[in-house]
């Protein structure tokens, strides 16, 4: 078969997506002045699929687990938040196998009873992470790990999330250790763009926390992220240190993979990524194994029915690549992925092209008025093959 240009088959896809969304959710709005409240109102009424838009303000704790969307309405301008208070203030736990949750735009409280964001679904169902803020503060002893807590869920999206701080104290476990910004067990992990540091230390005979704490197996990907550990404890006493950026705590976790991040500590006597507490490197990702899709200002959630600018980045020039926008909330693996990342069922196709740098491309968003305020998310992708071919029914990957 003849080479083609890649040439987005982009009306019968948007055409096909709309339907989907149409099909399979509803939207729920929450706020003083809207049909639900609080969040946890609306969860209950939500069905699985649906998607929640919540308006500024302040909100009490809620739980999830059934497959959801939650973001913030972005209708008002600005940047679009909601802030979350309780202990924990977000918990996502219960999911069925292939289930997907998505929380956008929180900003949560941290407190000393539980972690902010509690993530525990014992081995099932994938969450997302995008734009969430956790506000750190001192907290001294706690019974618990990391500020955000990821346990035996099969994938972990964090994207734009940015949880602790180096400069303030706590300690997690018990006491054991300083807490961690954010703490896996467990697993698949996959951080773009995120800010995560380890807290310092609230006793002298202890060292700080890390960055990304990790027990248990599963793998991690790390692409453009920033990750710091915790300052040295206040009257450190001798052999005490300052946190890793990265901690596998027990040395049991799968590949650790990296890409554009910086990766730092407090302490120069502290190692940047440590297996047990020892030094040890971090596998390099391939250069093509992950692009970053660049979204404009806001979570990274895109409004169905407007078009919108996006930049695409990748390490490796003459590259093709396509970009999808996730129909639902499900997740799945597309056959022609190189490495694993993961992308949102019934996706559609959206743009596409051959990278020779940063590329900027336009995404045409279907236009569905009835659909207005619901989101989907994108996200953009390698392929691995060396050509493709562009037919009616869409993309043909040789």
């Amino acid at each position: 078969m003849p080479r083609q240009p890649l040439q987005p088959a982009l009306t019968l896809f948007a055409a096909a997506l709309s339907a989907s969304l149409a099909a399979q959710s509803a939207l729920l709005q929450v706020g003083p002045t809207r049909p639900f409240a609080t969040i946890q109102a609306a969860v209950a009424a939500a069905n699985a699929g649906d998607a929640i838009e919540v308006d500024p303000g302040t909100y009490p704790a809620f739980t999830i687990g059934k497959r959801l969307a939650v973001f913030a309405n972005r209708g008002g301008g600005g940047t679009p938040t909601f802030t979350v208070t309780g202990a924990p203030a977000i918990t996502i736990t219960g999911l069925a196998s292939g289930d997907c949750v998505t929380i956008a735009d929180a900003l949560v409280t941290s407190s000393a009873a539980a972690p902010s964001i509690l993530i525990d679904n014992q081995d099932q169902g994938h969450v997302r992470l995008l734009d969430v803020r956790v506000l750190a503060q001192t907290l001294g002893v706690v019974p618990f790990a990391g500020l955000i807590e990821a346990r035996h869920t099969t994938t972990v999206w964090l994207d734009g999330v940015r949880a602790g701080d180096h400069r303030f104290r706590a300690n997690g476990l018990g006491g054991n250790t300083g807490l961690a910004g954010l703490f896996v067990d467990a697993c698949a992990l996959h951080l773009t763009r995120c800010v995560l540091e380890g807290m310092r230390s609230d006793d002298p005979a202890l060292d700080s926390g890390e960055g990304l704490g990790i027990v248990g197996g599963g793998t991690a990907w790390l692409v453009d992220c920033s990750l710091l550990g915790g300052l040295p404890p206040l009257n450190a006493l001798p052999g005490v240190h300052g946190g890793h950026a990265i901690h596998d705590r027990g040395g049991q976790s799968g590949p650790i993979r990296a890409c554009d991040n910086t990766l730092g500590t407090t302490d120069p006597a502290a190692a940047v990524f440590a297996v047990g507490g020892a030094p040890a490197f971090l596998a390099a990702c391939l250069p093509d194994s992950i692009v970053r899709t660049r979204l404009p200002a806001g979570s990274g959630v895109l409004a169905v029915g407007t078009t919108t600018n996006l930049t695409v980045q990748a390490n490796v020039p003459g590259r093709a690549f396509v970009t999808l926008l996730a129909g639902d909330f499900g997740t799945t693996t597309a056959p022609f992925l190189t490495g694993d990342l993961l992308i949102a069922g019934s996706f559609g196709i959206l743009a596409g092209g051959v990278l020779t740098g940063p590329t900027s491309i336009t995404l045409p968003l279907p236009p569905a008025p009835t659909l207005t305020g619901l989101h989907g998310t994108a996200q953009t992708v390698l392929v691995e093959a060396t050509f493709i071919t562009s037919t009616a029914a869409g993309f043909v990957v040789r």
